[in-house]
């Protein structure tokens, strides 16, 4: 079967599932715009049941006889591998938050990361910026409740921590014993890949691994604190302050722009920051910076930016 969109990530434990999670919110916006497509990739029970539901098809070969469009997002695409998928006949759409797919035969790049005009070589290629930052539309409903209740902005009963599959630097043991020294009776939710063994001594702790409704936590959560990667983007576009522990240089460097900005709050890089450094910074966030970062989100992000985004790519289609 032909399709006008093939969407070529993975979703797994192993691999994550960030690239999965934006090229879903990406799908949900091209099906509603009328495009056929389909998954192709690696992916665990959790991504194909979320595939299934949704009504897209999870396929392992295709056709190049339409032409279509391959949105490909991957941190180890090759160049050959590209460029053979090019050259059968596809038309290449890369998200790229490090512009290391910026090869000529690429007909679009997207990099929804905030100021990305400044980490790369941009051409008129290039998708740049939060105006095709890609959310889920339950994330919608969570952002206007957000903007409508400035009471909930300035007190804090529920802490959200999202670490992700790779909890590489023991991050969210640390954050929980440093949030555990700092607040009283407020309610954290650790969504990681691991349950932790761990004593809260002083709060109500909740673990979950993946969940399929993060509107809904976003929804219950006063203040969202994370590993570094693209929760950071959501719980902004919801208008709930945040902080990140990245745990990467890269994801570090994008943290430092998104917090010169006031959009996140840079607690620092996981394999570097001391233990009393890490609370002394969650400290500053906890008892005042956090207040500061509303009216930044409320102007950065865009409620069109999916649809946006879904828009540019099907032009790619219609070329």
């Amino acid at each position: 079967m032909d399709y006008d969109v093939i969407v070529y990530c993975h979703g797994t434990k192993e691999t994550g599932l960030g690239h999965f999670s934006r090229c879903f919110n990406i799908a949900l916006a091209l099906k509603d715009m009328g495009a056929s497509l389909a998954f192709y990739g690696q992916f665990d029970e959790f991504a194909k049941a979320r595939i299934a539901q949704s009504g897209f098809v999870l396929t392992s070969h295709y056709s190049f006889t339409s032409h279509p469009v391959i949105l490909c997002d991957d941190y180890n695409f090759r160049q050959k591998e590209l460029k053979l998928l090019h050259d059968a006949g596809a038309k290449l759409i890369a998200i790229d938050d490090f512009d290391q797919y910026n090869f000529d035969f690429i007909k679009r790049i997207v990099n929804f990361r905030y100021k990305a005009a400044t980490l790369c070589h941009a051409t008129n290629r290039h998708l740049l910026d939060l105006s095709y930052f890609p959310f889920h539309p339950d994330l919608e409903s969570v952002r206007t409740q957000n903007l409508n209740n400035s009471e909930k902005r300035q007190k804090v009963n529920t802490i959200l921590l999202f670490i992700g599959a790779h909890d590489r630097h023991a991050v969210a043991r640390r954050l929980l014993k440093a949030l555990d020294n700092l607040v009283n009776a407020k309610q954290i939710v650790l969504v990681a890949g691991k349950q932790l063994k761990f004593d809260c001594k002083n709060n109500q702790l909740k673990q979950l691994s993946f969940v399929d409704d993060m509107a809904q936590l976003y929804r219950q959560a006063d203040m969202v604190i994370s590993g570094g990667g693209l929760t950071k983007y959501e719980a902004g576009f919801c208008l709930l302050p945040n902080a990140a522990i990245s745990q990467t240089k890269e994801q570090q460097l994008d943290t430092e722009i998104l917090a010169e900005s006031k959009l996140c709050y840079d607690l620092g890089l996981a394999p570097a920051i001391e233990q009393t450094e890490l609370e002394n910074r969650l400290s500053l966030f906890l008892s005042d910076e956090f207040k500061h970062q509303f009216e930044k989100q409320k102007s950065a992000f865009h409620i069109d930016s999916t649809r946006h985004l879904a828009q540019k790519i099907l032009e790619v289609r219609d070329e």
